[in-house]
């Protein structure tokens, strides 16, 4: 439900799905995952971190979760920090390509990001 708004720039009821989903399963890694999707696009970058760091706490070995962190360090030009988390989903999935792709952005800045 919480894609479908999404999908349809609906995000205050994506919201609302996605925090229901997390009423329902606090400890469900993917509903916190979701939310911090959300969030970003909202450009509320600090709370997806949190959610973020949430979903990896209870997930450590998903490669996505330290994707995304590492995209958003990235966004806010915390280079070290984009470095470690997408150094991290890389370890956890070696063929993950835009992790790779981002990898190299966040150790290169003069490197572009098509993302």
């Amino acid at each position: 439900m919480g894609f479908v708004c999404m999908k349809m720039h609906k995000n205050s009821e994506a919201e609302a799905a996605f925090r229901k989903d997390l009423e329902l399963g606090p400890d469900v890694a993917a509903a916190h995952f979701n939310l911090a999707l959300l969030c970003r696009e909202d450009g509320r970058l600090e709370e997806a971190i949190l959610e973020l760091q949430r979903a990896i706490a209870i997930d450590p070995k998903d490669p996505k979760s330290a994707y995304l962190l590492g995209l958003i360090y990235l966004q806010k030009k915390d280079s070290a920090q984009a470095v470690r988390w997408l150094q991290n989903a890389v370890t956890l999935r070696p063929d993950y390509a835009e992790a790779k792709e981002a990898l190299a952005a966040a150790e290169h800045p003069s490197n572009r990001l098509s993302r």
